[in-house]
């Protein structure tokens, strides 16, 4: 049953990262002669584009908002490096979505390892299914619309919802083995983080 939960909620991490999106993906990047001399001035009219590499989280979507090219030339004494970005907030929401998929997880799958295994009763064990599934139905629902659907909105009340779920996880895992509790803190206080940067980006 544990290893059932555990696998269902890696899952479910794994899925909700690439949700409703396209990834570039590059493995390498051409590095080319440059044309003539080059200028550090923050323009790029003395460089050969010909050989970049062009990455966006989302390209249905965020081609045109958050998306940025990168290229790469030398000549005999240098390397050059140029990176063309074209956002509107550089950054946040793919430093969001980084925030609420991948440490947090680690956090969630050892607190219910603890808490499973810890359990004294069968009543206990179906507290923690409860509340940790709870939790992962929510969690799973927040990029999904936050990302996919893009309604912050309704991703800040599935915040609210989980960050309850969380008070819910920690008091039920308190009773049982309370560093199960403990390592909960850290994912309350980044789903609050998160909140209020959810909240910023509405």
């Amino acid at each position: 049953m544990l290893r059932a939960i555990v696998k269902c909620f890696i899952c479910v991490l794994a899925a909700g990262v690439a949700f409703g999106a396209t990834q570039t993906e590059n493995y390498g990047i051409s590095v080319l002669p440059a044309p003539g001399n080059v200028t550090i001035d923050g323009k790029y009219d003395d460089w050969d584009l010909s050989g970049g590499i062009f990455a966006c989280n989302n390209v249905e979507e965020q081609r045109d908002r958050h998306s940025a090219w990168l290229h790469m030339m030398y000549d005999k004494d240098n390397l050059y490096v140029l990176a063309r970005v074209k956002t509107e907030k550089l950054a946040e929401k793919s430093g969001l979505r980084m925030l609420m998929l991948t440490a947090p997880g680690l956090l969630i799958a050892v607190s219910l390892y603890l808490a499973w295994t810890g359990a004294a009763s069968a009543g206990q064990r179906r507290a923690v299914a409860i509340v940790f599934g709870i939790n992962l139905i929510l969690n799973a629902a927040w990029p999904a619309l936050y990302f996919g659907l893009q309604r912050p909105l309704l991703a800040f009340a599935d915040l609210t919802a989980l960050w309850l779920s969380i008070i819910a996880m920690i008091a039920v895992t308190w009773r049982i083995r309370r560093a199960s509790a403990l390592l909960l803190a850290p994912y309350l206080l980044w789903v609050s983080f998160a909140g209020v940067l959810n909240w910023l980006s509405r």
